[in-house]
């Protein structure tokens, strides 16, 4: 498929942001570019940012007001991960009281039981408070220094992964803990990245050539589909993006990874996409070919990266 055909089919979505990242990343516009801007307001204006927003039944939080993690997908945690991937403005007064329940309601896990089963969850939560700028908070660094420390130590080792090591948790730390300016990371944050990327990399690479793990007793399904959004799971792709953000998409371990994205690619040029809570979250994340533009966008962009 001809490049420009690709570009004007995602720039033809009904969702802002897949507009307002295919100008910044795959037409690399300045961020004060005229159609750059108005694409960023209208992500605040219309579409899946405000009716997430409008659904929130207290300040800060979504239905169930003390249940933070559950309905899924729709209460105030998911809620937030969608959010921040939607490219929500960080400074909006909803999302920064959802940012101080967040912290406040998993202080008590943090604090009292140091609890480094649940990284999948401390990742996340990491992502979207760095994200409005929360960095400073003790609250938050305490739950960075709590996850970096399982991700360096134990891999993130989990309960609910029989005790061993979970490569999800890992991923999904690794999400949380980039967004960290590396001018701000530790030598722990630092070694925990490494630590980590090399082995979600590692597995990552076995499950593709379809290699037992001693770290997944079962490889689940949703390893080898290209999902969007991705809630505490993860999948080749996202493993793709973490590389791609971390600036190490041509780490040693990463061509087969990126071969193997490149041969999902449809006769057409699109990739297609699958978004297994689709009907559990908010009906305004789009249908099935808003998902495939999602991951075509993130799939190009690697590419380009990568300079395939």
């Amino acid at each position: 498929m001809d490049k420009n055909l690709l570009t004007q089919w995602l720039l033809a979505s009904p969702t802002a942001t897949i507009r307002y990242k295919t100008m910044l990343e795959l037409l690399e516009l300045p961020e004060n570019h005229e159609s750059v801007v108005a694409a960023y307001n209208e992500i605040q204006q219309s579409g899946a940012v405000p009716a997430i927003l409008n659904q929130q039944v207290e300040i800060g939080k979504w239905k169930y007001p003390q249940h933070y993690y559950t309905p899924k997908f729709t209460s105030t945690h998911w809620s937030m991960v969608l959010l921040e991937e939607l490219q929500c403005s960080p400074n909006e007064p909803r999302y920064q009281a959802a940012c101080d329940f967040m912290l406040s309601i998993t202080q008590k896990d943090i604090e009292k039981y140091k609890n480094t089963g649940f990284t999948c969850l401390w990742g996340n939560i990491i992502r979207y408070c760095l994200y409005g700028g929360w960095s400073d908070d003790s609250r938050l660094q305490l739950m960075i220094e709590l996850t970096a420390e399982s991700l360096q130590k134990g891999k993130c080792s989990c309960e609910w992964n029989w005790k061993m090591p979970c490569v999800w948790g890992a991923a999904r730390s690794i999400w949380g803990l980039l967004l960290i300016p590396e001018t701000k990371r530790s030598k722990l944050i630092e070694a925990a990245l490494q630590t980590g990327f090399e082995f979600v990399l590692e597995n990552a690479n076995l499950i593709i050539q379809k290699k037992s793990s001693r770290f997944e007793k079962k490889t689940h399904q949703n390893w080898s589909k290209l999902s969007f959004p991705n809630f505490y799971h993860a999948d080749i792709l996202f493993i793709l993006r973490l590389l791609k953000e971390f600036d190490q998409i041509n780490h040693p371990q990463a061509p087969h990874l990126i071969t193997w994205l490149k041969s999902k690619q449809k006769t057409n040029g699109h990739w297609q996409g699958s978004s297994p809570f689709r009907q559990r979250t908010y009906p305004e994340m789009g249908g099935p070919e808003e998902t495939s533009r999602w991951i075509t966008l993130q799939a190009v962009s690697i590419l380009k990266k990568a300079g395939r």
